[in-house]
């Protein structure tokens, strides 16, 4: 008389396990191209520590990595997914913060909140993106020079 209880119980476990595995199938490359990241600019670099480490997606996708020499000097070093291409090093002390970047954004177009400002490459250009929503509710995209803080492009994502 209690069978059919079984019956959604099994369901509920058949969708657990498959939901997991659908997560580890979704974490699973961007864990192996982290670890690759970090193998790359260990390889190349005297790096003493990792802080971290995030990723780029833009005309080209790059593991970004946060780190400090065995000299003491912090160190980006971003690593492209096209092994072919060689990794870019940028000093800290080259260019504006996060920090400076959120600002500058801020300080010319109309943002709400501010979801993400990553480092990257555009065009060959060390490049911080500014991930936002505008008071309309429309996402944005602003990006400034690594080394300087200027204007380079924006745009927005219209709502529905």
């Amino acid at each position: 008389m209690k069978y059919w209880l079984l019956i959604p119980l099994g369901a509920a476990a058949g969708v657990s396990v498959l939901l997991l595995f659908l997560y580890n199938s979704a974490v699973s490359p961007l864990e192996e191209r982290e670890a690759a990241g970090r193998a790359a600019a260990s390889s190349m670099e005297d790096i003493a520590e990792i802080y971290e480490v995030n990723f780029f997606h833009g005309e080209t996708s790059y593991q970004v990595v946060d780190a400090v020499r065995e000299d003491g000097e912090d160190i980006y070093v971003l690593v492209p997914e096209n092994e072919e291409a060689e990794p870019e090093v940028l000093l800290h002390s080259a260019g504006i913060t996060r920090e400076e970047a959120r600002e500058t954004a801020a300080a010319n177009e109309d943002m709400q909140s501010v979801h993400a400002v990553r480092l990257g490459m555009l065009e060959g250009i060390p490049i911080y993106e500014i991930n936002y929503t505008d008071s309309y509710g429309r996402l944005g995209y602003y990006y400034v020079s690594f080394e300087n803080g200027e204007y380079i492009k924006s745009y927005q994502l219209g709502t529905s």
